[in-house]
């Protein structure tokens, strides 16, 4: 199980408060092979480049990659969270994906309890698929009426 507390930086800071991809890099080493990693997330972003490096080191691995949101998962630490085969997200998180300018990506929107979108094509959605405004019914078309 690893822990991505804190903003992630490209570089240490001094209270060592923050997540870098060189200290992710060495924590992963002295974990030596293992089949199933817990990566918990409790991060309002930071850094993007430093996340994309740890993303793509998640990637690499051949372990299946449970990711839990714990707390708050903001900006570039959704993007690490995107690594993982199975994203547990609480009913209400504090979470923010912004789309990713690539294609094939998607945005997930937050709390409004529509369906998530941000997943690998195939991966079936976390949260059940909810109306934001019950109380507004879709218009029929006209040649429905």
């Amino acid at each position: 199980e690893m822990l991505l507390y804190g903003p992630i930086a490209s570089q240490r800071s001094w209270w060592e408060d923050r997540v870098t991809p060189t200290q992710f890099n060495q924590e992963l080493a002295a974990m030596g092979d293992v089949e199933e990693l817990v990566v918990r997330i409790n991060s309002g972003g930071g850094d993007v480049f430093a996340a994309h490096a740890i993303y793509c080191r998640l990637r690499d691995m051949s372990a299946k990659i449970t990711v839990k949101i714990d707390g708050w998962c903001a900006s570039a630490a959704t993007i690490i969270a995107m690594a993982g085969d199975v994203i547990q997200i609480p009913s209400r998180p504090g979470s923010c994906c912004r789309k990713w300018p690539t294609p094939g990506k998607y945005r997930r929107q937050f709390p409004t309890g529509k369906r998530q979108r941000c997943r690998r094509p195939g991966q079936k959605p976390t949260l059940s698929a909810r109306r934001p405004y019950p109380s507004r019914k879709p218009k029929q078309p006209r040649w429905a009426r």
